[in-house]
């Protein structure tokens, strides 16, 4: 018996985007037609935002001067932000910080990576390296930055952590460490010592996905 394909619906060029999404897939709207659909606006709306700011990952940090502050769109906006962020960290290896960087690298990609920018943060860990907390610590255009080994370690006392991820960007660029990174990293291992705390790895993450630990590839020494 001859095997026939599934018929795939054609729709109008109209219909409802929630319609479409349902009998298509989510793969099948672009960025702003997934905008208007979560945010409420239509698609003109959507597309000029997305011109305006020149990017997704632009509109997730501006979306206050983007849309007005009380605007339902922005609202629906900023609990799907927080949403995606929270399924995000339900995917870290709770207690395996050491054994999946990969998946570190993930989290930390989808949720800090911006066109352009230097950023700097750490992922705060408990006794057992179970995620408490993930902070920004610095944000800038240059290419490079001098930060101290102290907000690390004064986050980390505030919140009573015992191991710390230490994470920057690398924009423009790859994942490669370079001299500085590998000096300030032997700082800050040698700061957290002297406090109790476990520098766990230190990550890098660049463009187009790239990342390295710099605990795997053997930068700094063990505690």
């Amino acid at each position: 018996m001859p095997r026939t394909r599934a018929r795939i619906p054609r729709l109008k060029p109209d219909s409802d985007l929630a319609h479409r999404l349902q009998v298509l897939g989510e793969r099948s709207l672009t960025d702003a037609e997934l905008l208007a659909l979560i945010g409420g606006l239509d698609i003109k709306h959507a597309v000029d935002l997305l011109q305006g700011t020149g990017s997704l990952a632009r509109l997730q940090t501006n979306i206050d001067t983007s849309l007005p502050d009380a605007s339902i769109a922005a609202a629906r906006l900023k609990a799907s932000l927080e949403l995606s962020r929270r399924m995000l960290r339900a995917t870290l290896p709770w207690g395996k910080f050491l054994d999946r960087p990969a998946a570190v690298a993930k989290y930390l990609l989808a949720r800090y990576r911006q066109p352009g920018q230097k950023i700097v943060g750490a992922i705060y860990l408990d006794n057992k390296l179970r995620f408490i907390e993930d902070r920004e610590l610095f944000r800038g255009a240059k290419a490079r930055c001098d930060v101290s080994p102290e907000p690390y370690l004064r986050y980390a006392l505030l919140m009573g952590a015992e191991g710390i991820v230490a994470w920057h960007t690398h924009p423009g660029g790859d994942a490669m460490p370079s001299e500085d990174d590998v000096a300030f990293t032997g700082r800050l291992a040698a700061a957290c010592e002297v406090v109790g705390v476990m520098l766990v790895d230190h990550m890098i993450l660049g463009e187009a996905g790239a990342w390295c630990s710099m605990r795997r590839e053997g930068h700094f020494h063990e505690a």
